[in-house]
């Protein structure tokens, strides 16, 4: 049992066995044994880690970011709805985006830490329209069956299309704002660094 170069393979630290004598190569996630003499073998051992993660490589997706956003979403709403029915309080129309802000600045400062980065440009502006779409379509689902409820025939589709893209409006203002805050604020957290950002 000896050390061998560790400069020879810039994946990790290499160790060699005496009396091994392996056939093929076997590769695993964390281990790499491959042959490298007629009587020894050669244990890669991978370190995880300890160096930045390259540019481009997520560790939390931008699906994994989308996807957690909408669970939480309807997660936060209905319990906020049963709060609200439960103590028989009156829903207060800014509860959703005080939802919104706090549900994105929890998951960008979990992207920024889980992959050493904030968002580029490009994935800033496919996390803005995707959230931007669920929850204009959120509005949608739930607006129409209210407003066919509530109001007469004559008002409900003109009331409609007058007050759900003023919503989308201040959703997307909303996400935008806060996508933006949230970046300064990590940056001076020093969760990011003013380049990664």
């Amino acid at each position: 049992f000896h050390p061998g170069n560790r400069g020879s393979n810039p994946r990790g630290t290499t160790i060699k066995f005496s009396g091994l004598h392996p056939q093929q190569e076997h590769k695993f996630s964390l281990f790499n044994f491959s042959k490298s003499g007629p009587f020894c073998g050669t244990m890669q051992v991978r370190a995880f880690g300890m160096n930045k993660i390259k540019k481009g490589v997520l560790i939390m997706s931008l699906k994994k970011f989308v996807l957690s956003f909408i669970g939480f979403y309807f997660l936060a709403i209905i319990v906020s709805s049963f709060i609200l029915n439960y103590f028989e309080l009156r829903g207060n129309s800014s509860i959703p985006y005080v939802i919104i802000i706090a549900l994105l600045m929890m998951l960008l400062e979990k992207f920024s830490r889980k992959n050493q980065r904030y968002l580029n440009k490009v994935e800033f502006k496919k996390i803005f329209w995707s959230i931007l779409g669920f929850l204009a379509f959120f509005s949608l689902l739930v607006s129409i069956p209210r407003a066919m409820i509530m109001l007469p025939k004559d008002w409900w589709f003109t009331t409609l299309a007058i007050v759900l893209p003023l919503d989308i409006m201040i959703d997307a203002f909303v996400i935008y704002f806060t996508l933006k805050f949230t970046k300064k604020m990590l940056i001076k957290r020093k969760i990011i660094e003013p380049d990664d950002a």
